[in-house]
């Protein structure tokens, strides 16, 4: 090991969990060599990483994520990656976002020149405290309904990976 190790390690009540938690950190890129799994006496199983200490807060997180919540993470990371890296998918997510806003507006309240922009300006603002209010309205339902659609997703993944074997 180098001189500036350190040691991070987690407790796991199944062995599964702790391959599971292997797994997370080899992905991101742990030597599968600095990573030990340990059985303990009462059937659970620890999770030690030896590490540099600039590394230690990122093996902390990966060891005390969740599987759902470490696979929702990379699904949303990785569909960023791919937007961000490709300017084109960037530039047509943007013309499909303010397509999308435009057609849910009233057609009487649709700009028939642009001489007419600013005063649709004044009256957007005008309205958006209640724009506000309502959007906050649907991202609260949506988070609300967050845990029941990872766990959905989650079950499905599990579902699919044991067919698959």
């Amino acid at each position: 090991m180098a001189k500036n190790s350190t040691v991070a390690w987690a407790a796991f009540p199944t062995r599964e969990d702790a391959e599971q938690t292997v797994q997370r950190l080899t992905s991101a890129g742990f030597s599968r060599n600095s990573i030990d799994l340990d059985p303990q006496r009462d059937g659970r199983w620890n999770v030690v990483v030896h590490t540099s200490e600039r590394n230690l807060g990122r093996v902390e997180g990966l060891l005390r994520a969740s599987t759902s919540v470490y696979s929702v993470r990379q699904e949303t990371l990785g569909a960023l990656e791919a937007v961000t890296s490709n300017p084109l998918v960037l530039a047509a997510a943007a013309v499909l976002g303010v397509t999308a806003l435009y057609s849910l507006l009233p057609r009487n309240r649709r700009l028939q020149s642009l001489r007419e922009f600013p005063s649709r300006v004044r009256e957007a603002v005008q309205d958006l405290p209640e724009t506000v209010r309502e959007t906050a309205r649907t991202v609260q339902e949506t988070v609300s309904e967050l845990p029941g659609t990872v766990r959905e997703a989650v079950s499905t993944g599990t579902d699919h990976d044991a067919r698959r074997s």
